[in-house]
């Protein structure tokens, strides 16, 4: 039961060559879609508007909660 594992590569310098340059396009490509380059002040302005549009969707569900009630309410006396 011995012998080799299979292996698609001649030897392990192929192997780990191989492995590197996938390592190397994998991270191009996430720094492609996420750029280190962005600075502090940029991502905490970022940051503010999501927290603002969280906060804005929170208070509309809110409103149409109460619209909703409102409404069915008015339904339910006619």
């Amino acid at each position: 039961m011995g012998g080799k594992a299979f292996s698609p590569y001649e030897n392990p310098y192929e192997a780990f060559n191989n492995y590197m340059n996938v390592l190397s396009d994998f991270i191009l490509r996430v720094n492609a879609q996420f750029p280190s380059s962005i600075d502090n002040e940029e991502l905490n302005s970022l940051l503010t508007t999501i927290k603002n549009q969280g906060i804005e969707i929170e208070s509309l569900h809110e409103e149409i909660a109460k619209l909703k009630k409102k409404e069915a309410k008015k339904a339910a006396s006619n």
